[in-house]
Parts: C-alpha cells; sequence; structure tokens
C-alpha cells in the first residue's frame, strides 16, 4: 500500500492567504469568530454575538434588527520534529536529521452578515475556512517517506433561515457550498524521488440549531454541521523513474459532521458563565483512496495509493465567563480541552496532532451604540506526541522497509481582531462600572 502520508458579503469578501497548523482537531479550523475565541468558543451554540451562526443558525434570532460581523485571526503555530535512530533514514548511512518550524503562520478571515426580516423570521450568511492546513519540510529529512508537504484551503458558503417561534424558542436550517482545493507531496525511495497530488472541487452540506431560553438569564442551543463528501479532481504527478498511473486522478474525502451543545447563565447584569460540549464524527473520514477516471485504483509499482486517515471521533470541552466592565466594554476569558481525533495508532508526520489544553482572553469595545470592536488571544499546547510508523507499530501508513520513528512537539499562539456592525442599535447597557 502506498500512502498519502464569492461569495460577498456586503463587500466584504473572505479568502485564505495562508493555512498554518490547524487549532482545531485533525485538520479543522475552529478560530471562526473572535468573540467566541476569546471566551475558548464556551457558549457559542447558544449565542453571544453575529459569528455565532456557524455554530447554531439559531442564534440569528438574537440580533435586533441584524448586522455585520467581519474577524480576522492570525494562527501562529510553531511544530519540530525529532527523529529517533530506529527510523531507516535516520541511521547509517543516511544520517538525515529532524524538522524544525515545519508550519507557516495564517490569516484566516471570517465574516457573517444578518438580516431580521419580520418578527418571527432572519435571514443570514457566513463566510468563513472550516478546515486547512500547510505544512512544508525539506527534502532531506528522516521522515520524508511520509511527510514532504501538505496544503488544503477550504473556502465555505453558509446561507441560513432563523425562525422565532415563542419568545423563548427558535429554529434555524442552513446550507453548506464548500470548495477545496488541496496538494500532498510524499518521497519514494531516495531524495529527490517523491510524488505530487494535486485536486480540488466542491461539496454540498447543511447546518441546522435550537436555542431554547427557559429564563432571561439562561440560554441554551445546540447546533448542528453536516457531514461534507469532498471530491477532489486533480493530477497524479511521479517524480521518480518507477511506472505509475500518472495524470487525472480522483478521491473523495469524507468531512466529518458536528454536534455542538452550549449555554449562556447570566448570574447578574454582569457577570455571565459559559460551557461547550463539542462531538466531531471523525471516524467517518475511514480510508481513502486515488483513483482514475475509469474508476480504477491509482497506483505506483502497482499498488494502491490509498489514505488510511482511520481517525476516531473527536471531543472538545470548554468553559468561560464575561464580565461587564461598563456600558463599552466586556471582558470574556476560558480554558478549553481538546481530545484528538488522532491516536498514537495513525498519528504520521503531516499531521502530528495530540490532545491539547487552551487558554484566551477577550475584550469588547462599544465604539458607540452599533459599531463594536473586537480582541481575542488564544494560547493552545499539544500534550507530547510520538510518531511510530515501523513494522510492529500497526500504523497503516506503514510502507515496508522504511521507517519512521520520533517524537513531536506543538504549540500555537492566534491572535483574533473583529468588526461588528449592528443595524438597530441595542438596549442601553449599564451606565457605570459601579
Amino acid at each position: 500500500m502506498i500512502r498519502i502520508g464569492y461569495f460577498t458579503l456586503v463587500a466584504v469578501s473572505t479568502f485564505v492567504f495562508s493555512l498554518g497548523e490547524a487549532n482545531a482537531g485533525a485538520f479543522a479550523i475552529r478560530e471562526q469568530d473572535t468573540v467566541g475565541m476569546g471566551d475558548a468558543f464556551a457558549g457559542v451554540a447558544a449565542g453571544g454575538s453575529i459569528g455565532s451562526m456557524y455554530w447554531n443558525p439559531a442564534t440569528m434570532t438574537q440580533t435586533g434588527g441584524g448586522g455585520i460581523d467581519v474577524n480576522a485571526a492570525i494562527i501562529v503555530p510553531n511544530v519540530n520534529q525529532t527523529p529517533s535512530p530506529g527510523s531507516t533514514f535516520a541511521s547509517p548511512p543516511f544520517h538525515l536529521g529532524a524538522a524544525d518550524d515545519t508550519t507557516t503562520s495564517a490569516l484566516l478571515p471570517s465574516a457573517y452578515s444578518v438580516w431580521q426580516l419580520n418578527p418571527h423570521l432572519w435571514l443570514g450568511l457566513g463566510i468563513n475556512s472550516p478546515y486547512g492546513l500547510q505544512v512544508h519540510f525539506q527534502d532531506g529529512w528522516a521522515g520524508r517517506t511520509y511527510g514532504l508537504g501538505a496544503r488544503l484551503a477550504t473556502y465555505n458558503a453558509n446561507p441560513n433561515l432563523a425562525v422565532r417561534i415563542t419568545d423563548w424558542l427558535s429554529f434555524g436550517l442552513g446550507a453548506q457550498v464548500q470548495y477545496a482545493k488541496a496538494k500532498l507531496v510524499d518521497g519514494l525511495v531516495l531524495p529527490p524521488d517523491n510524488f505530487i497530488f494535486r485536486g480540488s472541487g466542491m461539496g454540498y452540506g447543511y447546518t441546522a440549531g435550537i436555542t431554547i431560553a427557559p429564563s432571561p438569564y439562561t440560554s441554551l442551543g445546540i447546533g448542528l454541521r453536516s457531514q461534507i463528501n469532498q471530491k477532489l479532481d486533480g493530477n497524479l504527478l511521479v517524480n521518480a523513474p518507477l511506472p505509475a498511473t500518472t495524470g487525472s486522478t480522483d478521491t473523495t474525502v469524507n468531512l466529518p459532521n458536528i454536534f455542538s451543545v452550549g449555554i449562556r447563565q447570566k448570574f447578574d447584569e454582569r457577570w455571565t458563565a459559559l460551557g461547550t460540549v463539542e462531538w466531531t464524527n471523525w471516524s467517518r473520514i475511514g480510508t481513502t483512496a486515488l483513483t482514475q477516471p475509469s474508476g480504477a485504483p491509482a497506483t505506483i509499482v502497482g499498488l494502491p495509493i490509498t489514505f488510511p486517515f482511520q481517525f476516531r471521533d473527536g471531543w472538545y470541552y470548554s468553559i468561560g465567563t464575561e464580565y461587564v466592565w461598563d456600558s463599552q466594554t466586556t471582558l470574556r476569558a476560558g480554558v478549553a480541552f481538546e481530545q484528538s481525533p488522532i491516536t498514537d495508532q495513525v498519528r504520521m508526520p503531516l499531521l502530528p496532532d495530540n490532545d491539547r489544553v487552551s487558554i484566551s482572553a477577550g475584550i469588547s469595545y462599544r465604539v458607540n451604540p452599533k459599531v463594536v470592536l473586537d480582541a481575542s488571544y488564544l494560547y493552545a499546547k499539544w500534550k507530547h506526541t510520538n510518531i511510530n510508523i515501523s513494522p510492529g507499530s500497526g500504523n497503516p501508513w506503514f510502507a515496508s522497509p522504511i521507517s519512521y520513528i520520533g517524537e513531536s512537539s506543538a504549540d500555537v499562539s492566534v491572535f483574533s481582531l473583529g468588526l461588528r456592525y449592528l443595524f438597530d442599535a441595542p438596549a442601553p447597557a449599564l451606565k457605570t462600572k459601579g
């Protein structure tokens, strides 16, 4: 087995300029809203900002009149990989080395807008990038067989409709139209032999959600982002003197559905407690394969080219708080733990993901009744990570006879700025910090 181991929103178009290490499980990106990031995404499915529609379209009914929410997050990752002497290319006679700082910084924009059509109906639109990755290795590193580079960029348009049934109950439903573009480079035998797959395509899904407010101080939200079967049509290039089915190839990556539950509990006019539990169905990704236009497998030396991801489901837990300092300023903070969908059994250098803990802080400043500036910072640290792709490991990425055994360390800082414009001025807030 061989491994491969539009929308314009009120004159604001969003594009991913570069994608670094993803800051959610596997290659997902969670930094879709500045306000939510300041709370470590605690309570986002229950509301809090216009951008909450990413997790739950029913939250749009919390924005009277409507508004616009534009965000830009800068993701600054640091990922290093160190091979052990048990790695084939780290041993004599090759002596290939480590890979330092294998990712690049990223600018991740997102934008949301919502319009209230009548007392019971809201229309919204979100534009974002739910998945992304950019990893690059020098060809002379010890794990080249299992990764020389990867890039994934997604562009997702998400029109939504929300209905307020009663003062305490709302429903939301939306569509996802997602364009993806990917490139993957792996080594074959010795430098500079490699193969490259490039592909792009469209995928479609939906979003849905409900919000319940059992009291003026409590808001509960449940949101769903559906799975997307992302088909990539592309081309396979093999830079080695080996028989291969090069040329037109395609594959389908089964992206997960995401189920989020959030709560916002006000204690008084200043303090609000927040919580989130999120489940991501990464186990549906399974193993995918490159195929030729005829439907036959794409091969190198007669062996099918496959992607044995074999992830488990991922879980995310966070708690946070917001404090209204005065009529213009709101402070927030949060902490989170994420169980990675990538286990020791299937981990490889292109995705050295592991469990992580993150902390965050944020601030919102109301410039005037209709304009709010948001800023947030998040820091995440990955658990110390081992990678074992060897004959006795059972790792499905193993390509005999080449072993890679090593360690990876990773952390990330994320800085986010946001601007909200409200079509209707909100109710007066606290006038003093008292």
